[in-house]
């Protein structure tokens, strides 16, 4: 896995918390769903 991907994965975690202030929002089963299936393409 490159670390330019990782970086892009955690600036993009970043912006959702940050602009949305989603922290909800980041707990819903459609969000980890989401950020399982980003972190599986990476690997």
């Amino acid at each position: 896995m490159a670390i330019e991907e990782i970086f892009a994965l955690l600036k993009e975690i970043l912006i959702v918390y940050g602009l949305g202030g989603a922290w909800r929002e980041a707990y819903s089963p459609k969000y980890k769903v989401i950020l399982l299936d980003k972190l599986e393409r990476l690997f």
